[in-house]
């Protein structure tokens, strides 16, 4: 049995450092995220109309250049979209979606823009989105899971839901580096459950609570025998 359990404590360690060795050598570019789920469409913008997502804090590593957004198109060409980082009142980066891109697919889920110059971690900003188009554009999002500080707002009127946006540095960075960056994330989260230490509370239970309570259970059935 000591065998057994011995065994099983190697390919525990072993499929542990397989993981970590796949994240810290798997690559990305993601800064960080709000952490809404989307459910559905959060904003249907018309022509000219901005729609802004106020109060995001952005991580002290979390600098980004592009941010992406899910948007429906009715099923025809989209038109222009600018976005706008804004921190007191001031536009400090923008960029543009040129006119023309398809309607949201499994595929092709999500659309990239990139803003300069580059925002740096470490401070609060809002982000705009003006249709700058003629036709109605859709922003996807939910009013569940993001930080309770952001919120969005359509014509100075505040929505019941928020953008589904994630942004990205345009650099070069291992998973487990992101991982990292998430936990850290998690700290923006002020509901229960989801603070950093009970997010690595949780998976250090995750990780060695479960092949411990499987040991102890291959145990009690050997010495039932």
């Amino acid at each position: 049995m000591r065998r057994a359990l011995v065994a099983f404590a190697v390919v525990v360690a072993a499929g542990s450092a397989a993981v970590a060795i796949h994240l810290a050598s798997t690559t990305g570019d993601r800064a960080f995220s709000l952490g809404v789920l989307s459910s559905g469409v959060a904003e249907d913008l018309r022509g000219g109309q901005t729609a802004c997502q106020r109060r995001i804090d952005v991580p002290e590593t979390g600098g980004f250049s592009q941010v992406s957004a899910i948007l429906g198109t009715h099923q025809r060409p989209g038109p222009r979209l600018r976005a706008d980082v804004v921190r007191g009142g001031r536009v400090i980066a923008s960029g543009t979606l040129p006119a023309g891109y398809p309607d949201l697919t499994n595929a092709d889920l999500r659309k990239r823009m990139h803003v300069r110059p580059f925002v740096a971690g470490g401070q609060t900003v809002d982000i705009c989105f003006t249709d700058e188009g003629h036709a109605p554009l859709a922003f996807f999002g939910g009013a569940y899971a993001a930080p309770p500080r952001t919120y969005a707002e359509v014509g100075g009127k505040r929505s019941g839901s928020d953008l589904d946006l994630i942004f990205y540095c345009g650099c070069g960075r291992s998973e487990l580096s992101h991982f990292s960056q998430e936990l850290r994330n998690a700290s923006l989260f002020k509901f229960a459950g989801a603070g950093l230490w009970l997010a690595i509370l949780w998976m250090v239970v995750v990780v060695l609570g479960l092949p411990v309570l499987l040991a102890l259970s291959l145990t009690k059935r050997a010495q039932g025998r």
